[in-house]
């Protein structure tokens, strides 16, 4: 019967060691946070030596928001999908099929971390967020750069 009872000690002290383990790395892994509490008065969207004061553009399409930072003379774009899921993409693209015959290709993100208002968006809602958001070295350009963009945002779903 002791026998029994040590067991069932060991095994739930592995089960509980275990929960643990898993919900810190949730916390920890967790790069998207909601705070409704959050305010941000102004877009202020920066990268190498350039300033985003506002969206670029803002497409809309199959209950997908995508909120567009670009310049025109700029090869590379900062994209937030809004859907089930709120993904950051940096988009590096070309006026020739330079990335594996197309003309853009989609950067692996090494780091990034956001902060939403809120966690779905609808016509006439107000975005308001911080971003944090670093590339992975990017091999093809010359000294291996990482693009970075980090600010605030404030929009007003329009479409």
């Amino acid at each position: 019967m002791i026998l029994k009872i040590k067991l069932t000690y060991n095994t739930m002290r592995k089960i509980i060691s275990s929960l643990i383990f898993i919900l810190t790395i949730n916390v920890f892994g967790q790069n998207i946070e909601i705070d409704a509490t959050l305010i941000t008065e102004k877009t202020f969207l920066k990268t190498s030596g350039y300033i985003f004061e506002s969206v670029t553009a803002e497409v809309f399409k199959n209950d997908t928001i995508k909120l567009v930072f670009i310049r025109p003379t700029m090869s590379k774009a900062f994209i937030i999908n809004l859907a089930d899921k709120i993904t950051p993409e940096i988009i590096l693209r070309s006026d020739y099929p330079s990335f594996g015959k197309k003309y853009s290709s989609s950067i692996p993100l090494e780091s990034f971390k956001l902060k939403f208002n809120k966690a779905k968006y609808k016509l006439g809602d107000t975005l308001m967020a911080r971003v944090e958001c670093v590339s992975k070295p990017f091999k093809k350009y010359t000294g291996n750069p990482k693009f970075k963009y980090s600010g605030e945002i404030m929009h007003i779903i329009q479409h």
